[in-house]
């Protein structure tokens, strides 16, 4: 039986995704046989979180944040991965999913206290993945309780200050390339939620500084893209990456909702990142906490190379003064 209770044969429902090969279960399906749901009070909403404790003592928990006008629940794939060695937490944030509630909808620093509150009471410190929109609230957080973010993973991250109409053409791009049973439960999110709630998020997507933001998060940040991606073009999620101080780029198979494509490519590079992990990669070559961007040559390679730091100096360059014409 399901967290939200409704029994189900897992291998009777799962399926391969016919574009990554992950093996992903249906949304309607068994979520997650391990993860529970509790509900908790943060900075004054009511919000419903799903959970899945590991029995070991892994230092490092995961909290995963969704996307705009959607609930966490497509996010189940990513979590099963994780969970097998750590503590994985993934929040329905105030508005939407099973934490719907009556008046305006939350802005991104809103978003990030209740994020605190969530971990406070559940998790401390912890690796803090976002997920599109989701990586506005996780920047925010980083950069207003620091001590509680160990390592930042931002996932197929919108940059904001766009056209709205260009946006929407861009994610229906997107959609167009998803699994259907993601884009109906997408679009019944959306509904329940209702018009209100989905505009208001849609308006703090286009208005949040992301840019300016990054640049004072201090601790490690991991961007990501999926490889086939119209939201997030690749040299817009370099771009961040290069800006972030302590900055790295990986990509993925898969389009935008790679939380729920491509779970395993994603939660291997999650995993790399581990603070557990940071000896392991000093031996092999890596910086460790000193991240560095990189085109990966695989799936979710992350190493740099002398022409890498070429181009690193080249984007920044680039764009420096670009992001000091619009003040970002």
């Amino acid at each position: 039986m399901d967290p939200l209770g409704r029994p189900e044969d897992l291998q009777a429902r799962r399926r391969r995704s016919p574009r990554t090969g992950n093996l992903v279960p249906h949304l309607k399906g068994d979520e997650c046989k391990d993860c529970s749901t509790v509900r908790v009070e943060a900075a004054g909403h009511e919000v419903l979180v799903r959970q899945a404790d590991h029995p070991g003592d892994h230092p490092t928990p995961v909290v995963l944040v969704h996307g705009m006008a959607v609930c966490s629940r497509y996010l189940v794939p990513t979590m099963t991965r994780l969970a097998q060695s750590r503590t994985v937490v993934a929040p329905d944030l105030p508005g939407f999913g099973r934490s719907s509630e009556a008046g305006p909808p939350i802005s991104v620093r809103d978003a990030a206290e209740v994020l605190r509150a969530v971990m406070t009471r559940l998790t401390g410190p912890a690796i803090v993945m976002g997920h599109s929109a989701g990586c506005h609230a996780a920047v925010e957080l980083a950069v207003r309780h620091p001590e509680l973010v160990r390592r930042l993973v931002l996932v197929s991250p919108p940059p904001g200050h766009r056209h709205p109409l260009a946006v929407i053409i861009r994610w229906a791009q997107a959609m167009a390339q998803e699994p259907s049973p993601l884009v109906a439960e997408t679009l019944r999110d959306a509904v329940i939620a209702g018009p209100r709630k989905v505009w208001g998020a849609f308006r703090h997507l286009l208005s949040y500084r992301l840019r300016a933001t990054l640049r004072r998060v201090g601790c490690p940040v991991l961007l990501v893209r999926g490889a086939r991606d119209p939201l997030v073009p690749r040299a817009v999620a370099r771009h961040l990456a290069d800006i972030a101080q302590r900055g790295r780029y990986a990509e993925v198979p898969g389009c935008h909702a790679v939380p729920y494509t491509s779970p395993d490519d994603l939660a291997r590079v999650i995993l790399e990142v581990d603070p557990a992990n940071e000896r392991t990669a000093a031996q092999q070559g890596d910086r460790g906490s000193s991240f560095t961007t990189v085109d990966p040559p695989t799936t979710n390679g992350l190493h740099s190379s002398a022409r890498e730091e070429r181009e690193r100096g080249a984007h920044q360059d680039r764009h420096r003064s670009a992001d000091s014409r619009d003040g970002r």
